[in-house]
């Protein structure tokens, strides 16, 4: 996580008549991504957790609280996460009940002060960690209990990039984009990446594909960890 992203998030947050999808990227060709895409995201994440009613969880890089106020209808609370301050004064002010807002980077987090946090999902966030700062946040995790499960959704497959970028003049785009230092998307991650950083911290991971009526699943897949003390790894 970058300066890079804080200040794009900080800035389109600020923009006035800009939509909560476009101010965290839930876009398509310019429009808002349709309800059924979000709740398909929410879907997701409820499976894979497998939330219940008497589950605090934590939505990490929560950005506006788009998807995190639709998650609160699933269990008891939700501590939604963000290091933009812009984006989480959206947040905020749009927040339900049983929601709460936290200005935070993820990479900083003392999971010792959340002890009621008993689930973790990060949607379509990734992309904007480094391989080393993915090693640092796996190790945040590492401090909750045993058994805590982790959901980190929407995950750009680095061996999907040209599926994405599926024309000579998308991919030009894409490569100039990175030599300026301003990414499009951010990183795109090979899979056995994040099976190998998870090995390290001892925490279980199975890479699951994306619903195939999500629009993303042609190129981005998600992740479900486990604090565990005996860590088996898993492909779909």
């Amino acid at each position: 996580m970058s300066d890079h992203w804080r200040s794009v998030y900080d800035e389109i947050s600020a923009k006035p008549n800009t939509s909560l999808f476009a101010q965290v990227g839930k876009t398509i060709h310019g429009q808002d991504l349709p309800q059924e895409q979000l709740d398909l995201i929410v879907e997701s994440a409820v499976e894979g957790l497998q939330i219940n009613v008497t589950d605090v969880l934590a939505d990490l890089c929560c950005g506006n609280g788009l998807v995190t106020e639709r998650l609160a209808k699933h269990c008891h609370q939700v501590i939604g996460i963000d290091y933009s301050s812009g984006l989480i004064d959206v947040a905020r002010r749009n927040a339900g009940a049983n929601v709460r807002y936290v200005h935070a980077n993820a990479l900083e987090m003392n999971w010792c002060q959340l002890p009621d946090v008993t689930k973790v999902v990060m949607n379509e966030a990734l992309q904007h960690f480094s391989r080393q700062q993915l090693d640092q946040l796996l190790a945040g995790f590492s401090q909750l209990p045993v058994g805590t499960r982790i959901y980190i959704g929407g995950i750009p497959d680095r061996k999907k990039l040209r599926d994405y970028y599926d024309t000579d003049e998308k991919y030009a785009f894409y490569l100039q984009r990175e030599r300026e230092g301003r990414p499009h998307m951010g990183h795109w991650w090979l899979r056995q990446d994040i099976l190998d950083a998870a090995a390290a911290q001892r925490l279980a991971v199975t890479i699951r594909p994306q619903k195939p009526e999500m629009i993303t699943a042609y190129y981005r897949f998600d992740v479900l960890l486990e604090v565990t003390n005996d860590a088996v790894s898993q492909r779909p």
